[in-house]
């Protein structure tokens, strides 16, 4: 039987390359292997080839943080969707303005956080400087704390996208109804990596 539809392919460049760190080395002296780009690519179709042979379900790669353009290439040739988290898409050239909801591509996932990260909230309250550039770059009156209101436009915003798929964490929607969220908001991550 099959009770999913969807999968995430956890950090999925992984597939195609790894951070190999010499044994009792430090980890700035690592490299990633393999470090031809050939090969990588190479190494990435082989081992997505296995998976999608092995489901029907479709594979959504995590592709946080800076992804090689030939990883690019194959996971539109294989119909891959993206993972965008609004907070961490952003320009990569001039001022690192927030990349508009609206310029996501249509073959990805977005989302407003996961189970990895803090809530929009915790964000917002934790790293003030970037919620404040947020703030500013969605013509928000920049307080301490995220309001209801600019949460709520921040999901709507979301669901508008063109992606494929909008996926949150329940708590997202749960914080705009207080009486339904835990007293410490830090009770509202699921996960902290390592």
């Amino acid at each position: 039987y099959i009770f999913f539809h969807l999968y995430r392919l956890d950090h999925i460049q992984g597939l195609f390359r790894i951070w190999a760190v010499p044994k009792n080395g430090d980890p700035s002296k690592g490299q990633f292997v393999p470090k031809d780009s050939a090969l990588m690519e190479l190494q990435g179709r082989e081992l997505l080839d296995s998976l999608i042979q092995t489901t029907d379900m479709l594979p959504i790669g995590e592709t946080m943080g800076t992804i090689p353009d030939p990883i690019k290439k194959c996971l539109k040739e294989y119909g891959i969707c993206s993972l965008n988290i609004f907070r961490r898409a952003k320009y990569t050239k001039g001022n690192q303005s927030f990349i508009p909801s609206e310029k996501f591509p249509p073959l990805s996932l977005n989302s407003v956080s996961t189970h990895d990260i803090d809530t929009i909230y915790l964000w917002w309250k934790k790293q003030p400087e970037e919620a404040r550039k947020y703030a500013a770059f969605k013509g928000f009156l920049y307080t301490k704390t995220l309001t209801k209101n600019q949460q709520l436009d921040i999901l709507k915003e979301m669901h508008r996208s063109p992606s494929l798929f909008n996926i949150n964490l329940l708590q997202e929607y749960l914080a705009l109804t207080p009486h339904l969220t835990w007293d410490n908001p830090e009770d509202e991550r699921i996960n902290y990596p390592g």
